[in-house]
């Protein structure tokens, strides 16, 4: 049930419950209090939690009411509940003058406006008068009917409503607080804007409302203990279950106090047309705008971006985590442990890495005095890592890549930085980040703009350090996981990783940073890959989305090229003889050609010495498949087979004889690549038919069509072959050399024939 429908239907008969709690408070003629001034008696220490009676919250304890305590809500629940704002301050706080000035600023069409005690004045009979008099267990059957009308005219109406209420008291001559927020509050504020002014000014207040004759006058000392005793406890409720909270510091001057309604109105307009929704949709076009820019800086004529290179920022371009620092320093500066663990308690909460939880942690950064200044100091002491800048510096000549980085971090944190680093490398780089207007970057968001870029028939790598990248590494076409020093990296992303592989299907490489960094899992389930490779530089380079032209790669040693066609070509042989040359032949083209237009990674292997050394095989050897075009592609199959043992092989006579089976790993994961071997082709069509065969099954395996002879005739602007890489991304051509001969074989002269010594058949 949705959850609109889901208060409609409890609050259908409000108005009957609101009669019996009348009835009852006629029929008992309430209980009154022995302290006309005290709104409740029972008092509490800060930080003490006992409770008596009705459904007030026990302060500091962490319940979720929708599922095991500390289980996370879904963003969607959070979505379908009305959106209610509560103002909350200590007395004097100016909840009132905020909520008239937010009635003139705001679209009374989008937002409606409740003061609790007013709702409470018209629910009870008697009005507060007898509110006041009641026990504590009946003042809180009240406030929970007073909210649950807030919210319920809220779902009839669909607009956004705005709450003034109380979170406390605190008489100076008591010895600790009296909570009056309740359960039903919990369930129903999304959103607590705390008003905090500084205690001299609600002392002068208090002092000077003519109107609250009957409120007493607290030193400024004992306010400044409420506040921040209220402040900390409302804080802290908020964030243990899912309801955004920021602190609102007032000023003296009227200057400071229409600022103060400025930012509030603007907070408040924001919450209302935000959503995880609305936040992916902005971030998108952000991207877009991104692109559209890196594309502009791009220095040669007709030149298009091809391959986007996607690298999160901290912990991996950095083995510093910025936000870990921002929140030391403030700890710091404010003498509080408590502070430098802000983000540990809301990551680590009930909502983990989830779209509100990101919203909470703008709202927490914007809240503190020093978030627009201490940027490039943090960033003083988070230095990028070496081989990345180099890998930049190298990025920057290849015009078709760009760089984006996308952090989930603060905006403001990276930009400066960020600018300094395309001036320092010559580069081509974005960034895209948290507080990009009001945006926040989830994991999901990650994801997304992997996709995107995809959309763009763009080829996207990502490099990642923690369980938030994993939905931009599961989506990238290439993976890395930066591994860095085991006491500053992620600790939950083995644990990750593992699911990923095993369940998800992820296939990623890893790259350890710095140099002295630990591996992650093992190098056989994230093989190790080095940034200063210039093989790595060339697949990060390699060409996807260009003119078909340049993913064409063809044998340029006219030596072996003679010496290899030379058997292939004499009329004197056949049978196994020919298949020989044809295996040699395969043999050759897989280690000299496709081993360059895909690449090779390293790996461990036993030196006969006794020692470990380094070995080398094809890129995603275990997870390609050889398919042997049937006949006379098989033997050349065998040979490219010989060269790389650890792929599966398969025969096809025709485009069915491939199924999802072949192209599913055991573990249920979807192969990396598909050989696709003939001797000879002809006219294209043979292979053009397998090539869309393999897309429908499997649209993202990497396909390289490989053969000993092309005709040219494919290869020219409007031959069957161009028409392939036209059509599809992420399809490569190698052959050991191309023909002009037009000749197609029959009987005596077909390849076929020939390889198996049946040329007396047409």
């Amino acid at each position: 049930m949705a959850e609109g429908s889901k208060i409609s239907g409890e609050l259908a008969d409000i108005d009957q419950a609101v009669r019996g709690l009348q009835a009852m408070n006629v029929a008992g003629g309430g209980s009154r209090s022995t302290d006309s001034q005290s709104v409740d008696r029972k008092q509490h220490e800060p930080g003490n939690n006992s409770q008596e009676g009705g459904d007030h919250v026990e302060i500091g304890k962490t319940e979720d009411r929708d599922g095991e305590p500390g289980s996370p809500k879904s963003s969607k629940d959070d979505e379908e509940k009305p959106k209610i704002i509560g103002i909350y301050g200590i007395p004097g706080s100016g909840k009132t003058f905020l909520m008239n000035k937010l009635k003139l600023t705001l679209d009374s069409a989008h937002f409606d406006f409740f003061e609790g005690s007013k709702v409470i004045d018209g629910l009870v009979l008697g009005g507060l008068k007898a509110f006041k008099e009641m026990s504590d267990a009946e003042k809180a059957k009240w406030r929970k009917a007073c909210i649950k009308k807030i919210q319920n005219d809220c779902v009839q109406s669909k607009k956004v409503g705005i709450v003034t209420g109380h979170f406390t008291f605190w008489g100076e001559s008591q010895e600790g607080y009296t909570p009056v927020w309740t359960l039903a509050d919990q369930g129903a504020f999304t959103f607590i804007i705390y008003l905090k002014p500084p205690p001299a000014l609600i002392a002068e207040r208090r002092r000077s409302d003519t109107t609250r004759q009957d409120r007493p006058q607290e030193s400024e000392w004992h306010l400044k203990r409420w506040q921040n005793e209220e402040q900390r406890s409302l804080r802290g409720l908020c964030l243990n279950n899912g309801i955004l909270f920021s602190s609102a510091i007032g000023s003296n001057d009227t200057d400071g106090t229409n600022d103060l309604v400025r930012k509030i109105a603007s907070m408040v307009e924001s919450y209302r047309v935000n959503s995880e929704k609305t936040n992916l949709e902005s971030m998108i076009r952000k991207l877009d705008d991104t692109i559209l820019w890196l594309e502009s800086l791009i220095e040669v004529d007709g030149q298009r971006i091809e391959t986007v290179v996607l690298l999160d920022a901290d912990r991996t371009i950095t083995a510093e985590d910025t936000g870990d620092l921002f929140w030391s320093m403030v700890a710091e500066l404010e003498n509080s442990f408590e502070k430098s663990m802000t983000l540990k308690k809301l990551f680590g909460g009930p909502r983990g890495y989830s779209y509100t939880s990101f919203r909470q942690a703008m709202l927490l950064y914007k809240d503190e005095k020093t978030f627009s200044t201490m940027g490039k100091e943090i960033m003083a002491i988070a230095p990028l890592h070496d081989e990345i800048l180099e890998l930049l510096r190298k990025l920057a000549k290849q015009h078709h890549v760009v760089v984006l980085i996308v952090t989930s971090g603060p905006y403001m944190f990276w930009g400066p930085t960020i600018e300094d680093l395309r001036s320092k490398v010559n580069g081509r780089i974005g960034l895209i980040g948290a507080g990009m207007g009001d945006n926040v970057v989830t994991g999901a968001v990650k994801g997304a703009i992997v996709k995107h870029l995809q959309d763009l028939k763009l080829f996207v790598w990502a490099f990642g350090d923690s369980p938030l990248d994993m939905d931009m590494l599961l989506e990238a076409n290439e993976a890395i996981v930066v591994s860095g020093e085991a006491h500053k990296r992620s600790l939950s992303m083995d644990v990750a990783l593992e699911e990923a592989i095993d369940v998800r299907g992820l296939r990623a490489h890893q790259v350890i940073l710095p140099g002295n960094g630990h591996l992650r899992l093992d190098s056989q389930r994230l093989p190790i890959v080095w940034l200063d490779d210039e093989d790595f530089i060339d697949r990060i380079s390699c060409r996807h989305t260009q003119e078909p032209q340049s993913r064409i790669t063809l044998a340029l040693n006219r030596h072996a090229i003679r010496l290899l066609m030379t058997p292939m070509r004499d009329a004197a042989l056949s049978g196994p003889h020919l298949r020989m040359a044809h295996t040699y032949a395969g043999w050759y083209v897989a280690i000299e050609l496709l081993s360059r237009a895909i690449g090779l990674e390293k790996y461990e292997i036993d030196h006969v010495q006794g020692n470990k050394t380094e070995g080398f095989k094809l890129l995603f050897e275990e997870e390609t498949l050889i398919v042997a075009m049937l006949r006379g592609g098989e033997p050349f199959a065998f040979g490219i087979n010989s060269a790389y043992p650890r792929a599966m092989f398969l025969h096809a006579g025709s485009p069915k004889d491939v199924d999802v089976r072949h192209l599913t790993l055991p573990d249920s994961t979807t192969i990396k690549m598909v050989l696709l071997v003939d001797a000879v082709i002809n006219t294209g069509r043979s292979v053009a038919a397998f090539v869309k065969r393999i897309r429908e099954l499997r649209r993202d395996v990497r396909i390289m069509i490989v053969a000993g002879v092309i005709q040219s005739d494919t290869l020219a602007p409007d031959g069957a072959l161009i028409e392939i890489l036209n059509a599809y991304n992420n399809i490569g051509i190698v052959g050991l050399r191309q023909s002009d001969n037009k000749f197609s074989g029959t009987g005596g002269t077909d390849t076929g024939n020939r390889l198996f010594n049946t040329t007396h058949l047409n």
